[in-house]
């Protein structure tokens, strides 16, 4: 794996993150080898996030999907029950659990650290090897409705409210504006052309999301959560204040 480009200029970043040729994971390697033949590896293979394609349209549908039955009033009511029962960093991932059903959302906590350690990008083998065990209790915690693709993107949220958005509020809180996830990865599917700048077929296209503009993403893989990630981090600032 070669280092092709690290991209940090706001229109090479939306030509990067648009472009079909660029994948969220290599080719060779959808799924983490650490993850084969574990729970884990299954719910990460149907994961919108890291996948591309007509694949990703498809999973994508199901993220919205689960999207719409969530409403702005009970976001606001349980981020504010949130803020009253933990840490501002528990606040987003207490608030996401409970939207997806995990049963006793404040005792699965734990849980979710672990497995959104073990999915993070960089994961190494005993974070994974924890989080392989997080991901069959949170499964279990799940309620038993919705098919495969949905139960794993229902935990593939757990992953984003602990990382970014627990990031966001703790951006919020101090009164700035920058990103809560500094960079992402794209991978060459193919030679490919952007900007001027050559790409070969497996290069690791680096972006540095530095710009505000960015802060959910662009593309296909643009955050489609981010309105609900933005209520959270708005009733966890305003009930903290308090």
């Amino acid at each position: 794996m070669e280092y092709g480009w690290i991209v940090s200029l706001d229109g090479e970043i939306e030509a990067v993150l648009s472009n079909s040729a660029l994948e969220v994971r290599p080719r060779a390697q959808r799924v983490p080898e650490s993850m084969h033949g574990t729970l884990l590896g299954e719910i990460y293979g149907r994961m919108a996030r890291w996948n591309d394609g007509g694949r990703h349209a498809e999973l994508r549908r199901v993220v919205e999907g689960i999207l719409t039955r969530w409403n702005d009033k009970d976001v606001e009511r349980i981020a504010r029950d949130a803020a009253a029962r933990g840490e501002a960093n528990e606040i987003a991932a207490y608030t996401v659990a409970t939207l997806v059903g995990i049963r006793e959302p404040e005792a699965a906590l734990e849980w979710i650290r672990d497995f959104a350690a073990a999915v993070a990008a960089g994961a190494n083998d005993a974070a994974i090897a924890r989080g392989a065990a997080a991901a069959q209790s949170l499964a279990g915690a799940l309620p038993p409705r919705g098919d495969a693709d949905e139960r794993a993107n229902l935990l593939g949220f757990l992953f984003q409210s602990y990382a970014a958005t627990a990031r966001l509020i703790e951006i919020r809180l101090a009164g700035r504006t920058d990103a809560p996830v500094l960079l992402t990865r794209r991978y060459a599917s193919e030679d490919v052309d952007i900007c001027g700048t050559s790409i070969r077929k497996n290069d690791l296209v680096v972006v540095l999301l530095a710009s505000q503009r960015f802060n959910f993403g662009a593309g296909p893989h643009a955050c489609p959560g981010r309105d609900i990630a933005e209520t959270i981090a708005r009733v966890a600032v305003e009930a903290l204040a308090q």
